[in-house]
């Protein structure tokens, strides 16, 4: 799901901003997932913006477009005010980001990472 290298390039190489990062992610998605189910059920709408505005930012890095794009229309369900089609987005995003968060894990308690010589050849 994630492209590694891409993702270190993103961020020029840094290696130890790559586990921060990844570390900070899986504490916040779980959060904001949950922030976002409670906002659309009590109609909370600039919390649901809000949430869906953080989720976004959390997981730009990782490329993880399904949960990217499903942030991208909650945000706007809670900026229209109206959250017609939320009960498909909201399971969608749950899946989506469960495999991201998956992902995540598997990489931080693998040790697995991308080395600064993969790093040095897409940093410019």
């Amino acid at each position: 799901m994630i492209d590694w290298s891409a993702t270190l390039k993103g961020l020029r190489g840094d290696q130890r901003l790559l586990e921060t990062i990844v570390k900070a992610a899986s504490g916040e998605i779980p959060r904001l997932l949950a922030e976002l189910r409670r906002a659309a059920a009590a109609g909370d709408f600039p919390a649901l913006r809000l949430a869906a505005h953080t989720l976004k930012g959390s997981v730009r890095y990782f490329g993880a477009q399904p949960v990217l794009e499903a942030a991208l229309r909650l945000e706007a369900m809670g900026q229209e005010r109206n959250l017609e089609g939320a009960d498909q987005v909201l399971p969608a995003l749950d899946c989506a980001a469960r495999q991201l968060l998956a992902a995540l894990a598997e990489h931080a308690f693998s040790g697995n990472t991308v080395t600064m010589v993969e790093a040095k050849e897409v940093t410019p």
